[in-house]
């Protein structure tokens, strides 16, 4: 008889253990049962990059006349390898020295800028290059602030670099 108590008691409590697990909040950590449990949460799949956001190509007044410049202020740049053919020649190592203009595919023509000259081309290295009247747009790396214009006649990467017309659409020598 007292082996069907003792069973009947250890069935209660085990069933009551039972009951009160399935309703418990589940803690990670050592009174979990001793099993292992991840000591931080599983991290969250990151974002896709962005990329960069949408571009404004502006015109401004300068000794060469009227070019172009980014929303910034920062001069912009075409190389004479492009030869106003859609593509570029700037890939590799030149990237360092004169980064090109990428874009999200937003590209907007501020003050002084021919909006049907101004577009956008694909790379098989990166995002969506702006390009206007067919020559891809770079930056210089020399330029380190707004206005400055030390990449003009510039020889590098088997070629020179030029600012470009806003008006004529095409480097300015």
């Amino acid at each position: 008889m007292r082996e069907r108590v003792r069973a009947a008691g250890l069935l209660a409590g085990g069933v009551c253990l039972l009951v009160s697990a399935c309703g418990a909040e589940h803690r990670p950590g050592t009174e979990s049962g001793g099993y292992a449990q991840p000591s931080s949460a599983a991290p969250e799949s990151p974002e896709p990059p962005s990329g960069p956001g949408p571009m404004e190509i502006v015109a401004k007044e300068t000794r060469w006349g009227r070019i172009l410049v980014d929303g910034d202020g920062m001069t912009i740049y075409v190389s004479e390898r492009d030869n106003a053919d859609f593509e570029s020649t700037c890939t590799g190592p030149c990237t360092k020295e004169w980064p090109p203009l990428f874009t999200n595919g937003q590209v907007n023509a501020g003050p002084g800028v021919n909006s049907a000259w101004l577009g956008t081309i694909g790379r098989s290295d990166g995002p969506t290059q702006v390009e206007y009247n067919g020559w891809p747009l770079y930056h210089s790396a020399r330029d380190t602030a707004p206005g400055e214009i030390k990449g003009q006649g510039a020889t590098a990467y088997g070629g020179r670099w030029y600012v470009i017309d806003a008006d004529k659409g095409r480097s300015v020598r």
